[in-house]
C-alpha cells in the first residue's frame, strides 16, 4: 500500500513538472465565491480580475526530478514479508 502511494505521488509530481516545461504562465479565472487565501500568495492579480501564476524557470526541473526520484524510491522499497 505504501509503495503504491509513493508511486502515485511521484507520478503526479513528475507529470506536473513535465507540464510546466511547456507552460510559460497560468491564468486563472476569478472564482465565484471569493479568493482562497493561497491564491494571493502564489499569484498576482491582472487588470480584468483574473489571477496569473508565473512559475520560475527552475520549477519544472525540480518537480520532474523530485517526482522521478520518488518513483524510483517506490520501486526500490523492500517488499513486505508474508507470514
Amino acid at each position: 500500500m505504501l509503495r503504491a502511494m509513493f508511486l502515485a505521488i511521484g507520478t503526479f509530481v513528475a507529470l506536473c513538472g513535465l507540464l510546466l516545461f511547456r507552460v510559460d504562465r497560468i491564468v486563472l479565472t476569478p472564482p465565484e465565491t471569493g479568493d482562497p487565501a493561497i491564491l494571493s500568495t502564489i499569484s498576482r492579480p491582472l487588470d480584468d480580475g483574473c489571477r496569473e501564476i508565473d512559475p520560475p524557470g527552475w520549477l519544472p526541473y525540480t518537480l520532474a526530478s523530485t517526482g522521478l526520484l520518488t518513483m524510483l524510491y517506490s520501486v526500490a522499497m523492500p517488499r513486505r514479508e508474508s507470514g
